[in-house]
């Protein structure tokens, strides 16, 4: 199981670790999410949408076709 950060306003996660589940709480602050996958290469390219899909970020997306 894995404990996701990001920005309440955005969604844009900004870490990601392993949490031993039996220590996980059942009441999560804004800004927190638990999820059982991660997505492939670095969560931070990531947003977490409300249904707690992973959407790679449109503005990474953006750049990576800059360059």
């Amino acid at each position: 199981m894995y404990l996701i950060t990001f920005r309440p306003d955005t969604r844009r996660i900004t870490s990601a670790g392993v949490i031993n589940p039996t220590y996980a709480l059942t009441t999560l602050p804004d800004g927190a999410a638990y999820s059982d996958t991660l997505p492939d290469g670095n969560v931070m390219d990531y947003l977490l949408s409300e249904s707690g899909d992973f959407i790679l970020s449109k503005e990474d997306n953006d750049e990576r076709d800059q360059n």
